[in-house]
C-alpha cells in the first residue's frame, strides 16, 4: 500500500505507525535524494551515509515542516546542508583520504552514454561544492531557480550566474580532456 507524503505528515504522531511511515517516506524519496547527494560526493558509500543521515534528520524535524514550500524542496534543503557539512569535514581530512569512485551506471545505458555520463561526473567533481549543487539541481533534477533558491538560500541572480559558470567550467574540462568535440 502506497501512502502520500501528506498522509505521512498527518499520521506521523501515531506511535504504532512510526516505523512503517518512516519506511514509506524513505521509499518515496530516497532515490532522488541519493542521486542528488551522489552527484555532490566522491564515494557511493558516503552518499548512502549522507542520505541515511538526511532521512533521520527529516524524521526528527518532520514536525517543523510548515508546508510553505513543497515537501521535496524541504527534503532537498536538508540533504543539501548535510552534504555541505560532510564536504567541509572532508576538506579538513588529508587529501589522500579522499578518492574519486566511479559511478555505477544503469545497465540500460550504452557504453558510449555511460562513458559520457562518467566524464560529466568527473567534470562536476572539479566544481566548488555550491556550484556542483546548483548544477545538479538545475541540470539533473530539472528544478526551477525559485526552488533552488529555497534549497540553497542563494539569490536567483547568483544561482543563474553560478549555473552559467559551472556549465562553462564543465565544458572547458571536457574540451581539455578531449571528451568534447
Amino acid at each position: 500500500m502506497e501512502i502520500s507524503t501528506q498522509q505521512i505528515l498527518e499520521q506521523r504522531s501515531d506511535p504504532e505507525l512510526k516505523k512503517w511511515l518512516f519506511n514509506q517516506l524513505m521509499q518515496t524519496h530516497q532515490s532522488k535524494i541519493f542521486h542528488f547527494v551522489r552527484r555532490m560526493v566522491h564515494c557511493q558509500q558516503d552518499a548512502l551515509d549522507i542520505t541515511q543521515n538526511t532521512f533521520l534528520l527529516v524524521w526528527q524535524k518532520l514536525h517543523q515542516f510548515n508546508g510553505q514550500s513543497q515537501f521535496s524542496t524541504w527534503l532537498h534543503q536538508i540533504a543539501y546542508r548535510e552534504t555541505l557539512h560532510f564536504l567541509k569535514k572532508q576538506k579538513r581530512m588529508k587529501p589522500s583520504a579522499v578518492h574519486f569512485q566511479a559511478l555505477t551506471l544503469p545497465l540500460s545505458q550504452s557504453l558510449e552514454e555511460g562513458q559520457m555520463i562518467q566524464w560529466l561526473y568527473e567534470a562536476m567533481q572539479q566544481l566548488p561544492e555550491k556550484q556542483r549543487a546548483v548544477f545538479a539541481l538545475k541540470y539533473f533534477e530539472e528544478k526551477k531557480y525559485e526552488e533552488i533558491q529555497l534549497i540553497t538560500g542563494t539569490s536567483i541572480g547568483a544561482l543563474k550566474a553560478s549555473y552559467h559558470i559551472a556549465v562553462g567550467k564543465i565544458e572547458n574540462y571536457l574540451i581539455a580532456k578531449n571528451h568534447l568535440i
